[in-house]
């Protein structure tokens, strides 16, 4: 079946509960994509991403944004706002002309992470401190602290990509 939405990594495990008929309310973030492959039509939400890659690689700016209806924004030292309905292949960063959006969008952006954190907290279970290490080793852990930290003072990924590739 093909899902017409957007849709996020994190919808993967309630889905699977769905399916399984398993009662999945407050153990995961994401929705059940079910009622959307039954042709049901899923509730409009904002989707956090992040990438830390280059952050831990080359000491960049952690890439992270969010993706809001027909806006994507991507929050860097020099930030990017792009149309996906006109311009779905992300040539034309319009971010000059929406200057008037950026702290909306962080804002929107920092409310998310806050969301997810505060889903994290209500966990009945708590993790030890090698279950932590392992999940942080993998790059699980990534929504913690550094999601918030400060990127300005830090390098645009844009500015280092050529010592990267070379």
């Amino acid at each position: 079946h093909k899902v017409n939405h957007r849709v996020s990594l994190i919808d993967i495990f309630p889905t699977v509960l769905d399916i399984m008929a398993i009662d999945g309310s407050g153990l995961a973030q994401g929705l059940s994509l079910l009622p959307a492959l039954d042709g049901k039509t899923l509730p409009e939400r904002s989707l956090y991403f992040e990438s830390f890659f280059l952050a831990e690689v080359m000491g960049c700016a952690p890439v992270t944004g969010i993706i809001r209806e027909s806006q994507k924004f991507i929050d860097l030292p020099k930030p990017e706002i792009y149309n996906l309905l006109e311009d779905p292949l992300e040539k034309n960063n319009i971010f000059s002309e929406s200057k008037n959006i950026l702290l909306k969008l962080r804002k929107e952006k920092t409310n998310i992470i806050r969301k997810f954190q505060l889903q994290s907290l209500k966990s009945q279970r708590r993790m030890t401190a090698q279950e932590k290490e392992k999940l942080l080793s993998l790059g699980y852990l990534t929504g913690s602290s550094r999601v918030g930290s400060n990127i300005q003072g830090l390098p645009d990924p844009k500015d280092k990509i050529e010592a990267y590739v070379e």
